[in-house]
């Protein structure tokens, strides 16, 4: 099976655990990518709050960590830049790693930093986690701002460079100044519903409309919390999400990020990456086969053919 994967956190963890990427403890490793046929992945580097006083230090620290993971592997994993790269990864039946960055406090307030970034083969760029940096302010402040003058600046060098924004995490009002500023499409690489779950990380239905009509991908995230009010999550949750968002910004708008190692909970029934054949097979039974394939990877395939330039 085929499988494309908006956002997880396993490089980090790996490396604050002292593991590696063929077999860990994690959610994600190469053994269990096996299973599935060349699938993609998205990287992310997440820095702990603690590694915020040098954030382009220790972002720089865990590429490089990661690199060195990729090339011990190389006969299993490679970096992909571009939809070249990708086809060439699927071509040889590689995984194919995108590398992102998490927060873009990564930048640490330098917009030469972003070339920097883009040279070592980041390609997606989540303008906030939880809370404020200098681009702009995490849904979780509450803050009704919207970007800051460093944050429009930093989207419009992204675009230039042919990176891809990611509004996960970002609040409602610096969603929509992304909206008018952004040139290109964008991506929420692990958000869910607010309708269906009511957690400030969701996106409302105008949200969800405004990234399907701009051509973008929204990936379900599997944190039981943003499943469902009250946590206790499940297959079926991840299903009633899927279907609202189906409803709302139609099916070419959905894929999964999953949001592997940056969760400590999961759903009942999904213990790893490994599990995602039931999410699959469920997708299937709900909305058939040409549907599933959509979620399940064709969706952001599409997307990065038209805006990872080779």
């Amino acid at each position: 099976m085929f499988f494309v994967d908006g956002h997880c956190d396993t490089i980090t963890t790996i490396m604050r655990n002292k593991e590696n990427i063929y077999r860990n403890n994690c959610h994600i490793d190469i053994e269990r990518f096996k299973s599935f046929d060349s699938p993609i992945q998205v990287f992310s580097i997440w820095l702990e709050k603690g590694k915020l006083l040098n954030p382009f230090f220790y972002s720089m620290e865990a590429i490089n960590f990661f690199k060195k993971e990729v090339l011990v592997n190389r006969n299993y994993i490679s970096i992909a830049k571009s939809y070249c790269d990708l086809r060439e990864n699927m071509e040889n039946k590689k995984i194919s790693g995108i590398l992102g960055i998490e927060g873009c406090e990564a930048f640490g307030g330098d917009i030469t930093n972003i070339y920097k970034f883009f040279d070592k083969g980041v390609r997606i760029f989540t303008i906030t986690w939880n809370y404020e940096n200098e681009l702009g302010f995490g849904a979780v402040t509450k803050s009704t701002n919207g970007l800051k003058p460093f944050g429009k600046k930093a989207v419009k060098v992204i675009n230039n460079l042919g990176g891809i924004i990611d509004v996960s995490h970002l609040n409602e009002k610096g969603f929509y100044d992304i909206c008018e500023i952004s040139e290109k499409p964008f991506i929420a690489s692990h958000s869910n519903s607010q309708k269906m779950c009511g957690h400030l990380r969701n996106l409302t239905d105008t949200q969800i409309r405004e990234i399907s009509q701009r051509n973008g991908i929204i990936g379900i995230n599997l944190y039981p919390y943003f499943l469902e009010d009250n946590g206790n999550a499940d297959i079926k949750s991840v299903i009633k999400h899927i279907d609202h968002i189906i409803n709302v910004g139609g099916e070419n708008v959905l894929g999964f990020g999953c949001d592997f190692d940056g969760i400590d909970e999961v759903p009942d029934g999904i213990e790893d990456v490994s599990d995602v054949y039931k999410l699959f097979y469920e997708i299937k039974n709900y909305f058939g086969e040409k549907i599933a394939y959509k979620i399940i990877g064709k969706n952001f395939l599409s997307f990065f053919k038209n805006n990872l330039n080779c």
